[in-house]
């Protein structure tokens, strides 16, 4: 709109001078080369409007003249540009369609015409990688590490090749290396925080946090929960050398993670070792509150040594009554009731949580009442039976594998905090607790096409699939019910009973199977045992060792 007005006003003004000069005549004479020559003003004026556009014609002529050679020299340069650009472009889309010998073909042109032009080294490399020739990729990324521009780059690429051939060593070396040169580069911090997890280093991996929150890697929230996840790893690597010291790791972790549930169970064994009942409670019924956990309710029923059965039920009452807790309170409830044998508040505190398809250890509590309470064996059988196919009970997962104990790294990538407390999918792997000396061995030195020996997988049926399959006869005792008796732990031989029942009643093909998987089964969903009252207390989180001392989860960093 103001371009307009201004042409408007620009025209209105040269009208208005055309105008002003026609009005006022007159002419112009002047001698040159001894002629006199008089013309009138308009024709001087127009005269001097067509000198003054040839002058600008020829001058406009004059360079167009002397820019020849360089307009000659950017037509080339253009179409190099553009072969280079051509070449880029198909070699990426080749590349991404997998078609090695075109990829190779047009890094090979665009390394040609752009020489080491960064893009067309990075193609040269991404076509040596799609047909297997290390060598080249080497090599190339080794060049691109030696340059200022690109050392980040070619860092990162020596930092995968080195992640690929198995050379842990290497790949932590690069990842320094790009941390040196930049402090703000997120692969190097995380994949130096993943080794220094995987290795224990928790007083480095406090570090590298901590560097990670300058350069904006995490949120102030994200490292303060990782934070509290190492120092928890500190309490529990130290709660039996340097209790006071593991207390402190513990309270801090708490602070900034109250929810978090090994910081919790290390704080209030810690603190009921020191008498101090009073406060080891206000942790763990604060951690309750946020996160219920079999292991909280264990601890808060021993907290106070010496204490009878009927005294850790009144405990976890309390416990339940004020928290709730879902299932987890009222399984820990009718626990601490089996242990008191306390049979009808035990089988009160399942009521909500045995009607539809409760999980298995309801099934087995349940079986553990009825054998208890009346010496019935054959409602223990169908609950027992129950259990095979009921849902499974929650446990601590990571990358698709179960830990019957919580690690604060993932045994698969080696990540902070990647253990969570959750209901396992139908098949998982099983973390053992005590890998063989072989799996040690392999986990200090990895092996990019193999998995760790220390897993095995563990496939279990589902509910639909189960009820397909011929379900076991339960036959009904017609004999008189016996008088309960002071003695109620469930015999064994009534377990190895059902288990001879059951297979019987299976088709012949499938029998096998049926025991495979209800020994799947059972060692994938044991209940919480609160100890009975002949046992010295709490038990204590095993500390899976490999054949050198160190935990399980170190070097299995995998690629």
């Amino acid at each position: 709109m103001w371009n307009m007005v201004i042409r408007f006003v620009v025209i209105a003004l040269v009208a208005a001078g055309a105008v002003w000069l026609a009005e006022r005549p007159g002419t112009l004479t002047f001698d040159w080369l001894g002629y006199t020559v008089e013309i009138s003003i308009m024709v001087a004026l127009t005269l001097l409007v067509v000198m003054l556009f040839l002058i600008i014609l020829v001058w406009s002529l004059i360079r167009r003249v002397f820019n020849i050679p360089g307009a000659l020299s950017g037509f080339f340069t253009r179409r190099k540009s553009e072969n280079v650009h051509e070449a880029l472009t198909k070699g990426i889309v080749a590349v991404g369609a997998g078609d090695s010998a075109l990829a190779t073909k047009y890094a090979r042109k665009a390394s040609n015409l752009a020489g080491d032009d960064p893009l067309a080294q990075l193609l040269k490399a991404q076509a040596a990688q799609l047909r297997g020739d290390q060598g080249t990729v080497n090599r190339v990324f080794e060049s691109m590490a030696q340059s200022k521009d690109t050392e980040a780059l070619g860092l990162r690429g020596l930092f995968t090749q080195a992640r690929q051939d198995g050379d842990m060593e290497k790949a932590r070396a690069m990842a320094e290396k790009a941390l040196d040169l930049n402090a703000g580069l997120a692969w190097a911090s995380k994949a130096m925080l993943a080794f220094q997890s995987a290795g224990g280093e928790w007083r480095a991996v406090g570090l590298t946090l901590d560097n990670q929150r300058s350069a904006g890697v995490l949120s102030k929230d994200q490292e303060s929960r990782l934070q509290a996840v190492v120092q928890t790893a500190q309490a529990i690597e130290l709660e039996e050398s340097q209790p006071d010291e593991a207390l402190s790791f513990a309270e801090r972790a708490l602070r900034s993670a109250p929810e978090l549930v090994p910081a919790a169970v290390v704080s209030g064994r810690i603190l009921s070792s020191q008498q101090n009942i009073r406060k080891a409670s206000r942790i763990l019924e604060k951690t309750w509150k946020l996160a219920p956990h079999p292991d909280v309710a264990e601890v808060y029923a021993y907290l106070r040594s010496g204490d009878s059965p009927q005294d850790r039920q009144k405990r976890i009452k309390s416990l339940t009554n004020k928290h709730g807790g879902g299932v987890e309170g009222a399984v820990a409830l009718a626990v601490a009731c089996i242990d008191a044998q306390d049979w009808k508040e035990a089988r009160a505190a399942l009521a909500a949580v045995n009607e539809d398809r409760p999980p298995v250890r309801v099934c087995e509590l349940m079986a553990e009442i009825e054998q208890g309470e009346f010496g019935d064996k054959g409602r223990a059988r169908e609950w027992l039976s129950r259990a095979v196919r009921a849902p499974r009970d929650p446990a601590w997962i990571a990358d698709g594998q179960i830990s019957k104990v919580w690690h604060p790294v993932s045994p698969v990538t080696g990540e902070l905090d990647a253990f969570e407390w959750a209901v396992p999918m139908e098949s998982l792997t099983l973390v053992e607790e005590e890998p063989p000396a072989a799996a040690a061995e392999a986990a200090e030195e990895p092996d990019a096409d193999s998995e760790p020996e220390a897993v095995e997988t563990i496939e279990v049926e589902s509910a639909e699939d189960a009820d397909k399959t011929a379900e076991p006869e339960v036959e009904a005792k017609s004999e008189p019910e016996p008088e309960p008796t002071e003695e109620t732990v469930i015999e064994p031989d009534l377990v190895e009973e059902e288990k001879s029942n059951a297979e019987d009643t299976q088709p012949a093909n499938g029998a096998d199977q049926e025991a495979e998987e209800k020994q799947a089964g059972k060692k994938n969903n044991d209940p919480v045992d609160m100890h009975r009252p002949d046992d010295p207390g709490p038990r204590k989180p095993v500390k899976a060792a490999s054949g050198n001392g160190k935990p399980w989860y170190q070097g299995m960093f995998s690629r």
